[in-house]
């Protein structure tokens, strides 16, 4: 998955990068999510603050007998402003993280762009496939070199188990 501030910075790439991956994205609404989503974050915290110097507020007045009902009523207030920025924040980072699952990765700029995996250039490839009748298995290699013993794994622990020698 790319960074936010990765695509908030190199929108152009990103929205180039999709088209020629043939994956369609929504790289407005991403930027539009983003942006709303630091604003709550700013705005959040913010009243966080508020709250905690109103709290302190309230300890005074409430220390030298003062009535604090009006900086009590604030304060909820403010508390359930805060829990209504933090549902909204996470849905909003829920859809966000939703449509950031589409964004394909940035390639690097020496891979040839095609309109599917038929487009592929075969850069190198290993040796020619082992012929069937070549091919063994992990038990018959382990016999051959005398590391795996099944009569003996076969008293020690039950049926079906290996025993290394």
């Amino acid at each position: 998955m790319l960074d936010l501030r990765f695509i908030r910075e190199n929108p152009d790439r990103v929205a180039r990068t999709a088209a020629s991956k043939n994956q369609p994205i929504d790289l407005d609404r991403i930027v539009q999510l983003d942006e709303r989503r630091r604003a709550l974050i700013t705005e959040t915290d913010a009243l966080k603050h508020e709250r905690n110097r109103a709290s302190d507020h309230i300890a005074q007045l409430k220390k030298t007998g003062q009535d604090a009902s009006d900086a009590i009523a604030r304060t909820r207030m403010i508390g359930d402003q805060i829990k209504a920025n933090d549902e909204e924040l996470r849905r909003i980072e829920a859809e966000l993280s939703e449509l950031l699952l589409w964004v394909p990765n940035i390639a690097h700029d020496s891979v040839p762009i095609g309109s599917d995996a038929s487009a592929n250039i075969v850069v190198r490839s290993s040796a020619e496939e082992i012929p069937a009748e070549w091919r063994k298995s992990h038990i018959e290699i382990g016999k051959q070199l005398g590391i795996l013993d099944f009569e003996r794994g076969a008293k020690v622990t039950g049926s079906g188990f290996a025993f290394y020698v």
